[in-house]
């Protein structure tokens, strides 16, 4: 096991970053310093940071491929569900939300370690690629966007209802089909995390949909 020192990070022989030996605790290290010297190496392989937000980052010859949250394995289903007609730009879509999602979860502090496990690329993320800076500058908006949201649902525990009226201000509602995809599942006894899981969307996608219609009054928290 090799930590990386904060003069001379994980080198091979040629003074090239060695990702084999990249192993970092996050509140010791930036985050985007890390995707970088990964990316720098060329090589293929898995982040793999533990701690309290378990998150896996693929690499595919040293381009950034992909993402997943450990505690929203929803990734590959649904990838999988994807309708082959618009399957390339929805498949990305889709494989983008998690991966910020993942970067968002790393970006939260805490003293998780961060190592390369150097391997195979990934065959169903290999043929994606994301842009280091800008999935990072998306991944700090979407912790924003979390600490909204959660002042609304604080857990995925919470079990959502549908509003027994609309509010005084509102004779009718346009909901959105993919909103609908949701709000299909919300039944008074579905917790998030169940509609989560039926929906089988990310837990973001999920909770901005809800997040959005409890503030428009269609659902309502008990």
């Amino acid at each position: 096991m090799v930590t990386i020192p904060p003069s001379r990070p994980g080198a091979n022989a040629a003074g090239q970053a060695d990702p084999a030996a990249l192993e970092a605790r996050l509140d010791e290290f930036p985050l985007d310093v890390l995707l970088g010297l990964v990316a720098g190496s060329r090589r293929s392989g898995v982040l793999e940071i533990d701690g309290p937000r378990p998150v896996l980052l693929y690499f595919a010859d040293g381009d950034l491929c992909g993402g997943e949250s450990l505690d929203d394995p929803t990734l590959r289903a649904a990838v999988a569900g994807v309708s082959p007609g618009g399957r390339r730009d929805a498949a990305r879509a889709l494989v983008e939300d998690h991966l910020v999602t993942a970067l968002a979860a790393t970006l939260i502090p805490s003293d998780a370690n961060a190592r390369f496990r150097p391997g195979p690329a990934d065959p169903e993320l290999s043929r994606y690629r994301f842009r280091i800076d800008t999935t990072i500058a998306a991944a700090h908006d979407r912790v924003e966007a979390w600490r909204v949201i959660a002042d609304v649902i604080p857990s995925t525990e919470t079990v959502l209802c549908l509003a027994p009226d609309l509010p005084d201000t509102l004779d009718q509602v346009l909901i959105e089909r993919a909103d609908w995809q949701v709000l299909s599942r919300v039944d008074g006894t579905r917790n998030v995390a169940d509609i989560v899981t039926a929906s089988g969307r990310s837990a973001f996608d999920v909770c901005s949909a809800l997040y959005r219609m409890i503030v428009l009054g269609v659902i309502a928290v008990p």
